[in-house]
């Protein structure tokens, strides 16, 4: 079955037509960011642009791309380095 755990290379080689399938689509856009976050600077440009293919198929992709992105870029404890969850706010003195 194509969602199955460890098949997102044969399913990313197959283009962006799963986005549809969110689970396929959560898969590949994750094995993606792993790619980017560790590939050579020359190979940056073909990455951004399947992860960008894939992204714009739907409004459902987009979105939860784009909160993805936005959860990473906050990094593990936060953009301000404060260990509050996102929507909370912190009550120190």
């Amino acid at each position: 079955m194509l969602p199955d755990v460890g098949y997102e290379e044969e399913v990313a080689g197959m283009g962006s037509s799963l986005a549809g399938v969110f689970e396929v689509f959560h898969r590949v856009l994750a094995t993606r960011l792993r790619e980017a976050a560790t590939a050579a600077p020359a190979a940056l440009p073909a990455i951004v642009a399947a992860v960008c293919d894939s992204c714009g198929r739907s409004e459902h992709t987009y979105l939860h791309a784009q909160q993805l992105l936005s959860e990473l870029g906050r990094g593990q404890d936060g953009a301000d380095g404060s260990r509050n969850p996102p929507g909370t706010s912190h009550q120190g003195p």
